[in-house]
This record gives C-alpha cells, sequence and structure tokens, in this order.
C-alpha cells in the first residue's frame, strides 16, 4: 500500500512537471496571440479559482466574495494609475493592500459566528460593491467603466503579459501548496472535520480562519491587478455574481480540494466558453449541462477522475 503510495505521489510530480514545462514554453510553440490571450486569462482564473478553494475546498467556508476581491485589486490598481499618474507596477502593492483590508474586515465579525453568517454577509458585500462601482460614476466611470488603464508593457505582443501572468501563476500556487503542506494545511482539515474537535486539538480556529481568508483575497487582489493592466477596462461586470458562479463551476469541475482541479477546471471552462462562441447565449445552457453532469458523473471533478485513473492503472 505505501509503495503503491509513493508510485502514485512520483506520478504526480512528473504530470505537474510535464504540465509546467509545456506552458513555460507554449510561447515559442504556439504563435497565434488569441490562443495566448485565453492561457493569460485561464492563468488568472486558475489563481482565483484556486485561491477560493483553499477557503472552501481546505477550511470548508463558503462565500461569495471571490470575485469581488478580484474587482477591487483591479478598481483599487486603475484608480490608483490614472488619477496618481504613478506606474502600473506599483499596483500591485495597492490591489493586494486593499482586497487584504476587505477581507480583513469582512471576516472579522463573522468568521467567529456560523457559516451561513458568512454566506450572508459575502452575498451582501458583493451587491454592495457592484452598486458603489456602477453609480459612483464620479470616481470609477458607472456602468462605462475605466478606460484608458495604463498597461504593464507598451509593446502589442502577448508574449511579456504571458510570462508574467505565468509567473505570477506559479509563485501563487507555490505559496497555496505549501500553505497545505504545512501545519496550516493540517489545521484546515481539522477545520472542516469539527471546529470543536480542531479547538480540542489546540489549533486556534478563528485565527486561522481569519490568515488563511486573508492570504486568498490578497493573491485574488494581486490577480484584479494583473487583469486591469492587461485588459486596460474594468467595468462593474467583473462584480456580477456571474464571475463568482464561473469561478465556483471551475472549482467544482475540476475538483474541489486539491488545488490543482480548480486551475484545470479555469482553463477548460474558458476554452469552452470561448469555443461555444459561436451559438450566442446558448452556450450557457451547454455550460450549465456540462456542469451538471460532470457533478452527477463525476462528483470529486475531473482532476479526481484523472487520479481515480491513475489508481486504476497501477493495480492493472
Amino acid at each position: 500500500m505505501n509503495g503503491s503510495f509513493i508510485q502514485k505521489k512520483e506520478i504526480n510530480k512528473i504530470l505537474l512537471a510535464c504540465v509546467l514545462i509545456f506552458l513555460a514554453i507554449l510561447p515559442l510553440i504556439v504563435k497565434s496571440p488569441y490562443v495566448l490571450h485565453l492561457v493569460i486569462v485561464s492563468l488568472i482564473w486558475g489563481v482565483c479559482a484556486a485561491s477560493w478553494d483553499l477557503v472552501f475546498g481546505y477550511m470548508g467556508i463558503f462565500h461569495f466574495a471571490q470575485t469581488a476581491f478580484l474587482g477591487v485589486g483591479a478598481y483599487a490598481s486603475g484608480l490608483t494609475c490614472m488619477y496618481l499618474s504613478i506606474s502600473p507596477w506599483w499596483g500591485i502593492l495597492w490591489s493586494g493592500i486593499i482586497a487584504g483590508m476587505l477581507s480583513t474586515a469582512l471576516s472579522l465579525p463573522t468568521l467567529r459566528l456560523k457559516e451561513t453568517y458568512m454566506t450572508l454577509v459575502s452575498l451582501g458585500f458583493v451587491f454592495a460593491l457592484f452598486y458603489i462601482a456602477s453609480s459612483w460614476t464620479s470616481f470609477t466611470k458607472g456602468e462605462n467603466g475605466l478606460w484608458g488603464i495604463p498597461p504593464l508593457y507598451d509593446e502589442v505582443s502577448k508574449v511579456r503579459f504571458y510570462y508574467t501572468a505565468f509567473a505570477f501563476f506559479i509563485i501563487s500556487m507555490a505559496l497555496l501548496f505549501g500553505i497545505v503542506k504545512s501545519r496550516y494545511g493540517l489545521a484546515l482539515i481539522a477545520i472542516k472535520g469539527s471546529e470543536d474537535s480542531a479547538k480540542s486539538l489546540g489549533v486556534e480556529v478563528t485565527k486561522v480562519k481569519i490568515i488563511i481568508f486573508l492570504i486568498s483575497a490578497i493573491l485574488t487582489g494581486i490577480a484584479g491587478w494583473f487583469y486591469a493592466h492587461y485588459i486596460l477596462l474594468v467595468t462593474p461586470e467583473i462584480l456580477r455574481m456571474e464571475s463568482m458562479i464561473s469561478v465556483m463551476a471551475m472549482t467544482v469541475i475540476g475538483g474541489t480540494g486539491s488545488l490543482a482541479g480548480p486551475v484545470l477546471g479555469a482553463f477548460l471552462i474558458t476554452f469552452l466558453l470561448e469555443y461555444f462562441r459561436i451559438v450566442g447565449e446558448y452556450r450557457f445552457i451547454i455550460y450549465a449541462a456540462a456542469l451538471f453532469f460532470i457533478m452527477m458523473l463525476r462528483p470529486k471533478g475531473i482532476y479526481g477522475g484523472i487520479q481515480n485513473l491513475i489508481e486504476r492503472m497501477e493495480e492493472r
């Protein structure tokens, strides 16, 4: 049994190395700016979904605020660069700080209570931010969105944007995996199983919740920074519930509690939605049907299915 576990672990490492090498050399193979754009967007959504999975999949706390932190990070960097005429690279700092401050303001009064309160408060939090972004036209430009956001690079080529997104993705995923493999990871598993049992084992439940929620928000806020200076347009649409539903779908389809699963789901959904754009609004019906069937056939998601396939191969 131990030998099988070690072999499975080695196979996972080999698969991970192959994926990272492929992503690292992708711009050398694929010259299409359109395909590179889809991969860049997938990497950003992958960080967002994996960060949400850290809170939901590992700690068992459900909330709707993930894309709100993405939007806040995008607006924070876009607004400061436009109004203060500073370098967009400083936006990393503002995006992370603002998203972290809002996550702390949201988590401090709610994470001490039952999970239902976090769900309801985060839902109200998202609607409040959407209303502010839509109505404060003198500052956020309302429904028209922020135009004229300075790009990270002046050149038209997407290669530098790609490697910047890839570097941010690697750093973020390394941090998330490091947390999961650390004593905090054990604390998360204990909290998800039973908070009372976790407390009896000496886990500072509230402290761990706030720290993990803060890290998840900061990473997502920085993802919003890149989004703003890559797309060069931020509108209140990013704060709509549709964006949060997409993140939830990426996580569930890919596989919760795995970190790699949400990234796989982000790539799958980004490319599928783009591919089915030819059928117009019907693509969301196809999207919903695919989500339903995957949840029915593979409750652990696509990543869970891949792991089961590896186990069967080992048995044979």
